[in-house]
């Protein structure tokens, strides 16, 4: 049982510095299983948001996610505990993922218990649009929950296009984040084509974005094309793979 204790910690948010002598004095927990079936990294996802939800529920709204089934646990008192504020004990649990993909890189393949990998449950959970702090503070979580999800795209991209028994993949619950949308401005304060846009870069399969289309709205239609800017990664990565070219000419024959 020793061995859970970097999944609590890791749960619980715990300070970085405690989470890096764990898994120096125990480097074998990176792969052990809990009895919920997560692994530490899945421990720093799932149950922390829920945890983190209880801890202040004003500033983590619920949320309907496109794509996919997210599961509401209510954590015990017990293991809710007490909190520094809702943007400090979020960015501490992202930085304790960030010093788990970079320190164990094979983390982001692991599956928990129930065949899903992190970052399909890192795209269902952290979702921008459900955080509700200052203007400042939103912006600095954004911007950090969408460098966490490079991180642990960066280690396994394969991922990306990777679901779950029961869930679309991460790229599909992005572009669900894209189809709900109300305002243009929305999307850029989630930076959610900035998120959608790493997801896309090894992407074999363009028939997801198609979504975006079909939905004829202008909202969803600006998602699409933000995608396609002459500077972003899928135009500057065409030949590297077949993406664009097949969205375009599936859009092109939608549009006849």
């Amino acid at each position: 049982r020793i061995f859970f204790l970097l999944h609590i910690a890791m749960m619980k948010g715990a300070p970085t510095t405690a989470v890096m002598l764990l898994a120096e004095a125990y480097p074998d927990a990176i792969t052990v299983v809990n009895n919920e079936g997560h692994t530490p990294i899945h421990s720093g996802i799932v149950p922390a948001v829920h945890i983190l939800k209880a801890r202040y529920p004003d500033s983590f709204q619920p949320h309907e996610v496109r794509g996919g089934s997210l599961q509401q646990r209510i954590p015990p008192q017990s293991e809710i505990g007490r909190g520094e504020s809702p943007l400090v004990d979020l960015l501490s649990i992202l930085r304790n993922l960030n010093f788990i993909l970079e320190s164990f890189p094979f983390a982001a393949e692991q599956r928990d218990g129930s065949g899903y990998l992190p970052l399909l449950h890192f795209c269902m959970i952290f979702n921008p649009s459900v955080i509700r702090l200052g203007k400042s503070e939103q912006y600095e979580a954004t911007a950090e929950i969408t460098n966490t999800l490079k991180k642990m795209f960066q280690q396994f991209p394969l991922a990306s296009e990777i679901g779950g028994p029961f869930v679309g993949n991460p790229i599909n619950i992005l572009v669900g984040e894209c189809s709900i949308a109300k305002t243009v401005r929305e999307l850029q304060d989630n930076e959610t084509c900035k998120r959608l846009q790493i997801l896309l870069q090894n992407a074999r399969d363009g028939r997801a974005l198609q979504t975006l289309c079909d939905l004829e709205n202008r909202v969803s239609l600006w998602a699409l094309f933000a995608l396609f800017d002459e500077n972003d990664v899928l135009s500057s990565t065409q030949s590297k793979n077949q993406l664009v070219v097949d969205l375009n000419k599936e859009v092109i024959k939608g549009w006849r």
